[in-house]
């Protein structure tokens, strides 16, 4: 299936319960349409979600809602040791998931066609994005207008090759700091400065206020399956995420032990 993860990232189960050590963060690559053939991934989802689903005009995209919900429950359900559909899942301001309550635990997911990308960490607050290689045409243009100046410039002076592996670096780095911040899209990427040279070690040049490029770190990496996954964490020094593929099949039995040791109602979304 175009866009999606594939060997040599061999499937593995959902996380095991999250410790209060767990600082570096976990990445879990979702095959949407391998999870959807798996099981009845609506059981796991709250009300509220299934009216959402329920607004999708398009099968497929109804079905990639669908999955990407579940996995993001069956993920943090497993990091929570809870059953899925109690996962306390709220909504910040600014429309970013979070789990309600005193939970050290952050977390972010990212979709790209039948792709996903969960994020979890302690160490801080993170974000991620994962997108797909060869989608964007007229990526120089796209750099112009919406990335800092200096960025379009060394884009734009690299070959064809090297300048699409820069303007995803570019692209998904962006993305991840504000998603990590809290503000997404909401906020231009131009405000977030990178060293686009895909050749150099990826850093930060500026960030928004308040925090300094040197409160964070952002990391990048091309995947299997012509995607390119980026996470961003509000803390220093935090080692490269680990990145594995989820076994749709044994995360739903998981789910389906997990729930038959807990009978408890599902909290609504909030």
């Amino acid at each position: 299936m175009p866009g999606a993860p594939s060997a040599p990232f061999a499937p593995t189960p959902a996380p095991a319960a999250v410790g209060g050590a767990a600082t570096r963060p976990r990445v879990w690559l979702v095959d949407l349409d391998e999870l959807a053939r798996a099981g009845d991934c609506e059981r796991v989802l709250s009300e509220r979600e299934l009216h959402r689903a329920d607004r999708f005009a398009v099968a497929r995209l109804r079905r990639h809602f669908v999955a990407r919900s579940a996995a993001l429950r069956l993920v943090l359900g497993a990091a929570l040791d809870v059953d899925p559909r109690a996962v306390p899942l709220a909504t910040g301001a600014l429309g970013k998931p979070r789990l309600a309550g005193l939970s050290e635990l952050s977390f972010n997911l990212s979709h790209c066609e039948g792709a996903a990308a969960i994020a979890l960490t302690t160490a801080g607050a993170i974000g991620v994005d994962v997108e797909c290689a060869g989608r964007v045409d007229e990526q120089h243009l796209i750099a112009s207008r919406f990335f800092d100046a200096s960025e379009a410039e060394t884009i734009a002076g690299l070959p064809r090759g090297l300048a699409e592996s820069a303007f995803l670096r570019c692209w998904t780095a962006k993305e991840a700091v504000l998603k990590a911040s809290g503000v997404g899209l909401t906020q231009p990427l131009r405000d977030v400065v990178v060293d686009a040279d895909p050749r150099r070690p990826l850093r930060l040049r500026r960030v928004p206020a308040p925090l300094q490029p040197r409160d964070w770190t952002v990391h990048a990496r091309g995947l299997p399956g012509r995607l390119v996954l980026a996470t961003a964490v509000t803390a220093p020094r935090v080692p490269p995420p680990t990145v594995r593929r989820l076994d749709a099949a044994v995360a739903l039995r998981s789910c389906a032990v997990r729930s038959s040791r807990r009978r408890r109602p599902s909290p609504p979304d909030r």
